[in-house]
């Protein structure tokens, strides 16, 4: 029994060694993930690739992850089939963790959540189809772009059905926009049709009018949105004109909102205790709830049922770690896209109006961005729905290590006292040391993706547009190069602005 009980805390140590925390940069991203950015900033993209290749899978937090991060710089790199192959193998295993043993589960138990398998939340799913299609419209592969947006839209489909979550909702509805305009460059006008229907389902798009549904008047800047961004499919019923076509920029600025750790020494009561170490989960889950909101004093945000204010001395004190949300800098206040034909000299002026102009009007158009789909918005509230249950798993989590140390360390001290102390001073500090947050993301995506669609006659035009970072500060001019309009077409024209 002695034997049995100093392995346990021996163990416990080596679990401090093997998950205690690393080098964290200046954002709290753990050293990995603060490089992997810094790379790509400096889009560097070859170190990136070596970063995140086979074998880095522990730093990068979980081998899905390191294929996430490996495709997205695949495809900024110009190697769009190798980032496709790596998306189709990521997506395969999303599907199947889902239905993967939980041997790991109780593991974690006693360590922390860091040894389960990562699964991607609900946006982070999405966004693999976002670059799938992507990918192959740079392949100028526009049926399987197609593919990728039916994929996008039914799996956005499941996701209103699963989690009707209003604070998600102008998210979903951005990636129906995007799959509308995957859908028209690949000509298919009625899929078309029905993924612009489902973004702004439920909104008049005519501005004179207010919206049908008054609970959707907090969100009417959304509905403007989709109205400036109306195709000609939907607004005139009919393609655009035969003589020209449209131009839809997506550009991805800034990172996305990550998970940082935060830690707390949490006093625990008897009448705690005893709730904790039930044998049922939902009451021992439930106890976590009720100390979890007592302790972070939230609990307005954490959904709690039968909490009894603690009386008496703590018996008590275990440490705590979870994470928190934290948003990356954005520098990108503004954005104009402008178009002019090839052979027009540059530097005149641009419509001031924020639509486009035809050529009739003047020699050049320009339009702002009217859409913006925020990843990082979608993060925090998909975290934020998932943050009680966290906290409430971290302190049972915590309780249990405490029981077992206290066990072994009682144990112990029924042959060697001065040992037994020595084992519950050991197994104390592992069992802090053990305990560590679950900070992985997909932590390349963008923060935001702003959209501008610019109708335009056909030909060959010369694209840019203007940054603007700071109110009243110089925009920073981007050329993009020249795109070639044809007549009834949607040509989608994806940047990423690095910070």
């Amino acid at each position: 029994m002695l034997r049995r009980a100093l392995a346990v805390c021996v163990c416990l140590p080596l679990a401090g060694c093997v998950f205690g925390p690393g080098r964290v940069g200046p954002e709290g991203l753990s050293g990995y993930d603060t490089d992997l950015r810094s790379i790509a900033r400096q889009q560097d993209f070859e170190r990136a690739l070596e970063l995140t290749e086979e074998g880095a899978g522990d730093d990068a937090g979980d081998d899905l992850l390191r294929q996430l991060h490996r495709a997205a710089i695949l495809h900024y790199d110009g190697q769009y089939v190798e980032s496709n192959q790596l998306l189709q193998a990521a997506e395969l295993e999303i599907e199947d963790r889902f239905t993967r043993s939980v041997s790991r589960a109780a593991l974690s138990v006693l360590t922390n959540d860091r040894v389960l398998a990562y699964n991607p939340p609900a946006f982070e799913r999405t966004m693999v189809h976002y670059f799938g299609a992507l990918n192959y419209l740079a392949l100028n592969d526009p049926d399987e772009a197609a593919v990728e947006a039916r994929r996008l839209s039914a799996l956005l489909a499941r996701q209103e059905t699963e989690r009707a979550d209003a604070r998600d909702d102008r998210f979903r509805r951005n990636l129906h926009y995007f799959a509308g305009t995957v859908f028209e460059a690949a000509g298919e006008t009625n899929s078309a049709e029905v993924a612009y229907r489902n973004a702004w389902e439920g909104w008049d798009l005519d501005p004179g009018r207010p919206e049908r549904d008054s609970s959707l008047r907090a969100d009417s800047s959304l509905a403007r949105g989709l109205a400036a961004l109306t195709p000609a499919l939907i607004a005139r019923d009919a393609g655009p004109p035969a003589d020209s076509g449209e131009v839809v920029l997506f550009l991805e600025t800034g990172f996305v909102a990550h998970r940082v750790e935060r830690a707390l020494a949490v006093p625990i009561f008897s009448g705690d205790l005893t709730r904790l170490k039930s044998g049922e989960d939902a009451r021992r889950y439930n106890a976590g709830l009720c100390v979890a909101s007592r302790s972070l004093g939230s609990r307005a945000a954490i959904d709690v049922q039968d909490c009894s204010q603690p009386s008496g001395k703590s018996l008590f004190v275990v440490t705590v770690a979870w994470p928190e949300m934290r948003r990356s800098s954005e520098t990108v206040r503004g954005v104009r896209l402008a178009a002019r034909p090839v052979g027009f000299p540059a530097g005149v002026a641009t419509a001031g109006t924020g639509t486009s102009l035809p050529l009739g009007v003047a020699d050049s158009a320009s339009v702002r961005t009217r859409l913006t789909i925020d990843l990082s918005s979608v993060a925090t509230s998909e975290f934020d729905a998932r943050i009680g249950g966290i906290v409430a798993k971290a302190i049972v989590r915590a309780a249990a290590k405490y029981s077992i140390v206290q066990a072994v360390k009682k144990e112990v001290k029924e042959d060697n006292e001065t040992l037994g102390g020595i084992v519950g001073l050991i197994g104390n500090a592992a069992a802090v040391a053990s305990e560590r947050a679950d900070t992985r993301s997909w932590h390349l995506l963008p923060g935001a993706i702003r959209v501008a669609r610019l109708s335009l006659p056909s030909g060959t035009h010369s694209l840019s547009m203007e940054l603007e970072s700071s109110p009243g500060g110089q925009p920073r001019r981007i050329e993009l190069g020249e795109v070639t309009v044809r007549p009834g077409s949607v040509t989608i024209v994806p940047f990423r602005s690095w910070p």
